[in-house]
């Protein structure tokens, strides 16, 4: 069981993220960069993807690792290591590894059962399986907080999770502690309008409108000002800056099944599941971050980074 006493603030953490897939992450990232009361990064880990931008999960995980350092250049952050993640999914039969996930495991050796390794994971679980199922013996110095699937009374089907239905596996059927950040019913209520884009990110500068661009490229034309899109792996961050925002419940942890998709009876550990998210104040603390950032650095420009 996750408890309040290993979850110190501010919470040193490794975030393992898909930065190059979508938007969400890039938002998650600089949210994370800009709480430096509430989180203290440690490191950045490039997850792989794969859809019909890529051709490889390996060609995913190095956009992956150019969006970081881009988004670590413009806030001024290069101090902060970014690691290789794996460069192909799970396989039954072929140890995945990486640069990065050895360093993982390195980090996680350095660690107890008391003071575990904080990882926020918002991407698919590849890295965090490859380390376990490397070293089984980190899991109990780990505490993994992941955004994906969705809770344990509806199907788990979920792009976090289906893109390495192994790693979802092992991770799932591990004794890993964890702290769920659903996506249907839950993450998904942070969505963010086009309106609100353009009157609270454009005005806050080269970070905003890197944002915003970042935003409008989701919708390959078709954006109107109703158009929403969820920023789901924000939620993981604004639980540890604005915890009162976030509603949290210990569940009965579920094992996964990834022939049928579908959630196993669980091994009798408790799971901090995330019930419910207050989306209005998590988004006025963000935009006030940012525009605090943008006033701070008035000057900077787009081609900075």
């Amino acid at each position: 069981m996750v408890t309040q006493e290993i979850m110190k603030t501010p919470l040193e953490i490794v975030i393992d993220s898909d930065t190059g897939n979508e938007t969400d992450d890039q938002f998650a990232l600089v949210y994370a960069l800009l709480a430096p009361e509430a989180v203290k990064i440690k490191a950045v880990m490039a997850a792989p993807f794969l859809h019909y931008r890529v051709n490889t999960p390996a060609e995913g995980m190095q956009l992956s690792i150019l969006e970081i350092k881009r988004i670590l250049k413009l806030l001024g952050r290069e101090d902060i290591p970014v690691w290789e993640g794996a460069r192909q999914f799970m396989t039954a039969n072929l140890q995945v590894g990486s640069s990065g996930i050895d360093t993982l495991i390195e980090m996680a050796e350095e660690h107890s059962e008391d003071d575990p390794l904080v990882i926020v994971s918002i991407a698919a679980l590849t890295n965090v399986a490859a380390a376990l199922r490397s070293r089984p013996d980190i899991g109990r110095k780990i505490v993994l907080v992941w955004l994906g699937s969705h809770s344990y009374h509806q199907s788990p089907d979920e792009f976090n999770l289906v893109q390495d239905y192994l790693a979802a596996s092992i991770v799932f059927n591990s004794k890993i502690r964890k702290v769920i950040f659903p996506c249907h019913g839950v993450a998904e209520k942070l969505a963010l309008s086009n309106t609100e884009v353009e009157q609270r990110l454009m005005p806050c500068g080269a970070l905003g409108q890197f944002l915003a661009n970042r935003f409008r490229r989701m919708f390959n034309g078709s954006l109107t000002p109703e158009s929403r899109l969820p920023i789901w792996d924000i939620a993981p961050f604004a639980w540890r800056i604005i915890p009162d925002a976030v509603t949290m419940a210990e569940e009965t942890a579920r094992g996964f099944c990834p022939q049928t998709i579908a959630w196993l009876p669980g091994n009798g550990l408790k799971d901090l599941v995330c019930q419910e998210l207050d989306r209005d104040r998590i988004f006025a603390d963000f935009f006030r971050r940012l525009n605090q950032f943008h006033r701070e650095n008035p000057d900077l420009k787009p081609n900075d980074f």
